[in-house]
């Protein structure tokens, strides 16, 4: 008779509370409380919350696991469905081979060289957006930068991928109902072991910002030339094929609209911030910039090694959620199958193993290329779920970062520090007010 194996060990973790185990500490500092977690249990862990649990993954190995290697055993699944009111069946919730078929249609519209040539249009943007922080400039005026930020990319986001610009008052509506629908999405995810149906605070308000957004989308497919080759003129001809639904092309354009403008405004903002408190790296990209073309983004090396170390410190899109179908082992612990695993850019990008000093901002640590694990930084995923608007994303960071670098030094307003704020995207808890001074 063969001796019995003995079970494999479950992850190690904290008890929490009673019926709610860490859910308190999460919503109270998401990003403090994972870090704890890993330093005193390790790479693997389980957090208890309400009447399940979620694994937190740490290690860069775990995290090409989970989207490369054993991707289909880990999938977006019920936990994504918080979000289906707003994003529908769109590309970032889509699974299967119904994913696979909408990306075949949309990657075409992020091939770099159909991207290069929306970079004079994108210029203007920048320059349209400049003329109003001149004005700002004369006058003293405080700016709100995320909010700024937030404008100027829905406003290149529309014209890149659309062809088409949206007024003042349509940018600052799409930016407002975009901020109160992400608010209730993230509430949905922090409680996402309660039933979908769990009325949540806030639905009413979401749901007329859900209106909101719905007629925004409406004008864009609406005041679409459809002779344009892009984004939007693909998914048209998708839907003229029947090869696409009109409520499909709905959801494409607001899952387009959202992962265009949310990472990018946000990671701008804490690029301005940054060189603010870095001044050394600001004169070096401003220098840089001098010296090229405008629109050239390689040559602007140095910049881009500015802009990854802020999205290696500030991750917008700070988790990533999936859920196993089978039982998987990470470093010997068990994950059972139906689990929520969580991926946490922000921790993983900041694992000493990996990054030496990794609290410091050091835009040179890049200029190597990038780290030995290729999964010790994912800002955009990975895998086969690659971000498809990464190659948009930095083209957009590239080109107004150093625009604007040309005649505008925004300074922080105040100097009470600023923290992150971890809900549906890492943005600052109390917002960055600048000034802009000359150069």
């Amino acid at each position: 008779m063969s001796p019995r194996a003995a079970p494999r060990p479950g992850p190690p973790g904290p008890r929490g509370v009673p019926l709610l185990g860490v859910l308190p500490q999460l919503a109270r500092d998401p990003l403090g409380t994972l870090a704890r977690a890993r330093d005193r249990y390790g790479d693997v862990v389980r957090l208890p919350v309400l009447s399940g649990a979620v694994y937190l993954l740490a290690h860069p190995d775990h995290v090409e696991r989970v989207l490369v290697t054993r991707n289909a055993n880990h999938w977006k699944g019920r936990l994504f469905g918080r979000a289906d009111f707003l994003f529908g069946n769109g590309l970032v919730l889509n699974d299967g081979e119904s994913w696979h078929a909408q990306r075949r249609v949309m990657q075409p519209g992020f091939h770099a060289d159909l991207l290069r040539t929306a970079v004079d249009a994108m210029l203007e943007v920048i320059e349209d957006h400049a003329r109003r922080w001149r004005l700002a400039r004369r006058d003293g005026t405080v700016l709100e930068f995320e909010s700024e930020m937030t404008v100027l990319t829905l406003d290149l986001m529309a014209t890149a991928m659309f062809g088409v610009r949206l007024g003042a008052d349509e940018l600052a509506t799409t930016g407002r109902a975009f901020g109160v629908v992400l608010e209730h999405v993230g509430l949905r995810f922090a409680t996402f072991t309660l039933p979908p149906a769990t009325p949540l605070p806030g639905r009413a308000r979401a749901l007329r910002a859900l209106a909101a957004l719905e007629e925004i989308v409406a004008r864009l497919v609406d005041r679409h030339d459809p002779a344009r080759t892009d984004v939007l003129g693909m998914l048209q001809q998708a839907v003229d094929t029947g090869a696409m639904s009109p409520r499909q092309l709905r959801d494409e354009v607001m899952t387009l609209l959202f992962g265009g403008y949310e990472a990018t405004a946000h990671t701008l903002a804490w690029t301005w911030h940054l060189l603010d408190r870095h001044p050394q790296v600001g004169d070096r990209v401003r220098a840089e910039v001098a010296a090229a073309c405008p629109g050239d983004v390689a040559a602007l090396p140095y910049t881009r090694q500015v802009l990854d170390e802020v999205l290696r410190l500030y991750p917008p899109f700070w988790e990533v959620l999936r859920s196993s179908r089978e039982t998987d082992e990470f470093d010997g612990h068990v994950v059972p199958g139906g689990a929520a695993i969580l991926l946490v850019p922000w921790l993983t990008h900041r694992l000493p193993e990996f990054w030496p000093d990794p609290s410091t901002f050091d835009p040179d640590r890049w200029a190597a290329g990038p780290p030995a694990h290729r999964h010790a930084y994912f800002p955009f995923g990975g895998g086969q779920r690659l971000c498809i608007g990464r190659p948009l994303a930095l083209l957009e960071m590239q080109l107004v970062v150093s625009q604007l670098s040309r005649e505008f030094r925004p300074r922080r307003a105040d100097r009470r520090p600023v923290r992150e704020r971890a809900r549906s995207t890492l943005r600052a808890r109390h917002g960055i007010r600048m000034v802009l001074d000359g150069t």
